[in-house]
């Protein structure tokens, strides 16, 4: 008998054990997700945005003014622009893209799963630019070529979320993307 309770508190035990993970798993797969949500969503705006730069307007010329050359050359800091301040942007099917700022360095991505009062992922992006310089090699030694903010832009943006919580405690992540501007 002594040994069937015992046999049963070791197996209690084991399972308390285990259910105790199961918490501790949800929240990894949440920050996992979110992560992941937030890293796709850094790659499509980046991507979008350089197709905005170099994708000729209406009047045949190219947007690089308006979305590289008006971007900040430093990380904007700060407090973020109200909620109200934001103007949609861009919306691609359950994507959503508002913009804010002065020369557009703040954005917000949305997205909302098959019901739309469902909000899946929530984040803010702070964009700005700054120089390329790449190495040249000719005629046996090393050189520098500094593009000008006409030619060549790397955006960067760092993405935080969820937008529902202060600035100062979300998590955030940085990318990069060089863009060239097309012969005119």
């Amino acid at each position: 008998m002594i040994e069937v309770v015992l046999g049963l508190g070791l197996l209690a035990f084991g399972l308390i054990s285990i259910a105790a993970l199961f918490p501790a798993g949800l929240r990894a797969n949440q920050v996992a997700l979110s992560e992941t949500y937030a890293a796709q969503h850094a790659d499509q705006f980046l991507h979008l945005l350089k197709a905005h730069m170099v994708v000729p307007a209406s009047d045949d010329q190219d947007n690089w003014e308006t979305y590289a050359a008006a971007l900040p050359d430093s990380k904007p800091t700060g407090d973020e622009p109200a909620a109200t301040a934001y103007e949609p942007w861009l919306r691609q099917d359950v994507v959503s893209y508002t913009m804010a700022g002065t020369g557009n360095q703040f954005y917000r991505v949305r997205q909302v799963g098959a019901d739309s009062k469902d909000v899946q992922f929530s984040g803010s992006c702070r964009v700005w630019r700054s120089p390329i310089t790449i190495s040249h090699y000719d005629s046996g030694t090393w050189r520098e070529i500094a593009f000008s903010k006409d030619e060549a832009v790397a955006l960067n943006v760092e993405i935080s979320w969820p937008t529902d919580k202060p600035y100062a405690s979300r998590r955030k992540s940085l990318y990069q993307i060089e863009v060239y501007r097309p012969e005119l």
